[in-house]
């Protein structure tokens, strides 16, 4: 009897240290909660990428460090290969990041040639009382038009 009260208790602590793993995982930022961003179409011959991030907390600053513009030369995005079209960094770029608030979404816009499909790497951005951190996200491929 005390061999499989053992065996259960063991197997309770493997299984606890598996869950608190995976949550982990889940929130491996101590800044960015959550980020998204998506292409969509803008003015004629412009398209417009759109972000999001939500910090932990109230943040220093939130936003985006760079957003770079990728043309899409395969069927899957690929940064190491694809073309560069543009980089927008929030050092030039205003209305990327701000100051003193838990969430922030942006846009930036961008010529895009009909036909052909462009996608975005964005390095999300948060910091606090001296700390911060980045996370890349990158959007679906969208075709001009």
């Amino acid at each position: 009897m005390k061999k499989y009260l053992k065996i259960l208790l063991l197997l309770v602590m493997v299984v606890s240290v598996l869950c608190t793993s995976v949550s982990a995982l889940t929130y491996s930022s101590e800044y960015i909660m959550s980020k998204m961003a998506y292409i969509s179409q803008g003015d004629p011959g412009k398209l417009t990428v759109h972000f999001h991030v939500t910090g932990m907390d109230m943040m220093d600053t939130i936003g985006a460090k760079t957003i770079t513009i990728f043309e899409l030369g395969g069927s899957t995005p690929s940064p190491a290969t694809d073309h560069i079209v543009k980089v927008f960094q929030s050092e030039t770029t205003p209305g990327m990041t701000v100051s003193g608030t838990f969430s922030y979404s942006g846009t930036v816009s961008f010529s895009a040639e009909a036909g052909v499909s462009y996608y975005a790497l964005i390095l999300f951005y948060a910091a606090k009382d001296g700390g911060s951190d980045s996370m890349p996200y990158i959007t679906s491929a969208y075709k001009a038009s």
